[in-house]
């Protein structure tokens, strides 16, 4: 089980807005940087201790990384709010 913070609105980079988050798996915390855009392109870093615990190279190697997207925007405001505010 898993649960996700937002940590802090990083806000604008290029065309979409990046948020600092908090993973908490099994009592261990990392740190996932998640920016998207108003096409939602996304893209995932992931902390590398992460990584190095699911046994991954790439996070888009998790056959369960579609979840973790729907997850971060379930904790996430409207993405049009995020969007009004930083871009």
């Amino acid at each position: 089980m898993f649960n996700i913070s937002v940590i802090d609105y990083i806000g604008k980079i290029k065309d979409g807005v990046a948020i600092l988050l908090s993973l908490n798996v099994d009592n261990k915390i990392y740190e996932v940087v998640f920016w998207f855009n108003t096409t939602m392109n996304y893209n995932l870093t992931v902390d590398r201790k992460l990584l190095e615990d699911l046994d991954l190279e790439s996070i888009y190697d998790y056959p369960y990384t579609y979840r973790l997207i729907n997850k971060i925007f379930s904790v996430l405001p409207p993405p049009d709010e995020i969007f009004e505010k930083f871009l």
